[in-house]
């Protein structure tokens, strides 16, 4: 049997890693990933975009189809509904001009860029 100083020579070449896996569930029940388009309906709008993950605050990013620049970012406890989309089109002339509207619709609160 070791002795303690034995025990803690041994244990010094011994990391652990914590690892964590997180999976997102639509409400339909379908998985999403980083990369799919979804629609969200938040505060009464359907938001359509990619989802890009959780961030280290824990919010939900998702990059708009009509404000390609800025990624947006949501609290999880904010997002009413759901739904990964197979296929999208959209064709706007100028989608600047919708993303400002949209922006000023939804208020400060709701589309806050990502930092």
């Amino acid at each position: 049997m070791a002795t303690p100083r034995q025990a803690a020579a041994v244990s010094k070449g011994i990391g652990i890693k914590e690892i964590t896996t997180v999976t997102f569930e639509a409400t339909d029940g379908r998985s999403i990933h980083p990369g799919d388009i979804i629609v969200a309906g938040i505060k009464g709008q359907d938001i359509v975009g990619t989802f890009e993950g959780l961030d280290k605050d824990g919010y939900f990013n998702i990059k708009p189809v009509y404000t390609a620049s800025e990624t947006v970012r949501y609290r999880p406890s904010t997002i009413k509904s759901c739904y990964r989309l197979s296929s999208y089109e959209l064709e706007i002339d100028k989608p600047q001009e919708v993303a400002a509207e949209a922006a000023e619709e939804a208020g400060a609160g709701a589309l806050s860029p990502a930092s």
